[in-house]
């Protein structure tokens, strides 16, 4: 890879755990000041959204991980590379869950299906790092609802709203919609075996961040101005 596209590369990851940190105070003053549950559920989704970027940048650009999949034959000689990417994974589906829980707890009723889904989601993704045999088609239908639920909820809300409201949840929806593509096109493991394969790495290696930093911004633009 060259060199230049490393060092970019870098500098957009920690202008986006800057913005990821930032968001976390935001959403935290907002939460003293409101004092809601559903505050508090996205100030936790941004600081474990932060935690998880923290594990993935450390474990990429310190200690070398280049998308392993079979981690726990790793476990030996780069014990780093199991522990940061079941971090990375622990912490990216508990934020997930924790947002998904309180929309469906104050916002929106829709039985905790998106809730469970994750929870799902994260066991089989965790006994993926676990064990040998790749559980990922069996992960599929789980992550897709994960993936999409988000974007989905808000765009509801959205339509069946008038308003700031209408316009909050719009923003929310976009957001989150651009900041999942970015995490998509971050992901090692998928860079590896998918993005390479038919894009060259300076379009997923700049856009992964570039569109995080600015999904970020504009979710960050709805959440604040929630009621």
């Amino acid at each position: 890879m060259n060199f230049d596209l490393v060092q970019i590369e870098i500098i957009l990851w920690i202008l986006v755990m800057i913005l990821i940190f930032i968001s976390c105070i935001i959403m935290y003053k907002r939460y003293k000041k409101d004092k809601t549950k559903y505050l508090l559920g996205i100030t936790l989704f941004f600081i474990l959204f932060f935690l998880c970027r923290i594990c993935t940048f450390t474990n990429y650009y310190i200690f070398g991980f280049k998308g392993d999949i079979y981690l726990l034959d790793d476990l030996t000689t780069h014990p780093e590379w199991f522990w940061l990417q079941f971090g990375y994974n622990e912490f990216s589906y508990g934020g997930a869950f924790i947002l998904y829980f309180v929309l469906e707890r104050y916002i929106i009723k829709t039985k905790y299906i998106f809730s469970i889904s994750t929870l799902i989601e994260a066991v089989l993704s965790t006994i993926n790092y676990l064990i040998v045999p790749d559980l990922t088609l069996i992960q599929v239908p789980f992550y897709l609802i994960v993936l999409l639920g988000f974007p989905s909820i808000y765009l509801y809300l959205a339509i069946k709203s008038a308003g700031q409201v209408r316009i909050n949840s719009l923003l929310i929806s976009i957001g989150v919609l651009i900041f999942e593509v970015g995490m998509a096109l971050a992901i090692p493991e998928a860079q590896l075996l998918l993005w390479s394969q038919f894009m060259e790495p300076i379009v997923y290696k700049i856009l992964g961040p570039t569109l995080q930093f600015v999904g970020n911004i504009i979710m960050l633009s709805g959440f604040v101005r929630v009621k």
